[in-house]
């Protein structure tokens, strides 16, 4: 066995596990859903048949002495600010990671830190991509404003 083959093989172990932990959200409407955990928030990204095919965590700062979880993904095993984002792997490449990064970090600006992550070499490329897109769409912010 290869290591891309040991990699795709050990993505759908995962991606089974995190459709165990999201069985009452398998099917919804399209689109981007979000879950608040006590120490974990999640978006979902369900595609146009409502099935579940992404998934976003963010991991956050929590208030006052511990608490139990409310969900089978809610924990607290990571440090606030840490994002784990999980693509099924039969639809990898289609735009639904940067779907939800978008969302979460953009449009939502949930608080992350990028000195936090621990990356796969395909998460290194999404957060490579997400940031230059961020970039890109900063500047041309930058040059809508009017001056004064």
């Amino acid at each position: 066995m290869t290591l891309d083959e040991f990699t795709v093989a050990q993505a759908r172990t995962v991606w089974r596990y995190e459709r165990r932990a999201n069985c009452p959200r398998l099917k919804d409407k399209p689109g981007l859903h979000m879950d608040e955990g006590v120490y974990v928030d999640q978006l979902r990204y369900h595609d146009s048949d409502g099935v579940l095919r992404g998934i976003l965590r963010l991991y956050r700062e929590t208030k006052g002495k511990k608490t139990e979880p409310i969900y089978a993904w809610d924990d607290c095993d990571e440090e606030p600010g840490f994002v784990w984002v999980k693509v099924d792997p039969e639809r990898l490449r289609q735009g639904i990671g940067m779907a939800m990064m978008t969302q979460a970090f953009y449009e939502r600006k949930w608080p992350w830190d990028p000195g936090k992550q621990k990356h796969t070499p395909a998460g290194a490329a999404l957060a490579r991509k997400f940031h230059n897109w961020l970039r890109e769409e900063q500047a041309h912010a930058a040059q809508k404003k009017p001056k004064k």
